[in-house]
């Protein structure tokens, strides 16, 4: 995990999204607005990373995101999002990367 003073961001091989933010939690909310890019990544018996339509929506993964960083203390508030970029991919390699950082 790298944790610089604006920036949050992790690799979770586990996969499981609750589980996942608990472990990285900071220590103060960010106060400021943050952008957001989140890759779940399913497992898939394939050389190469590709798209996937498994798991949820883009939209519900969207809404599920943004309330747990309200409410572990990621940020104060879901208006403090001001960008959110979501992917879906299948691989050999599962998992979720999450990276947040404060915008500009």
């Amino acid at each position: 995990m790298e944790n610089e003073e604006n920036k949050i961001e992790f690799w979770d091989k586990e996969g499981h999204m609750n589980e996942a933010f608990q472990k990285h939690i900071p220590e103060n909310p960010f106060r400021k607005n943050v952008e957001v890019i989140a890759t779940f990544t399913n497992y898939a018996d394939c050389e190469e990373s590709r798209l996937s339509a498994q798991g949820f929506s883009i939209p519900v993964l969207s809404g599920v995101i943004s309330n747990l960083m309200a409410n572990m203390g990621y940020i104060l508030d879901e208006k403090q999002i001001t960008r959110i970029e979501i992917e879906k991919r299948e691989s050999r390699t599962p998992g979720i990367a999450f990276i947040m950082q404060e915008a500009e």
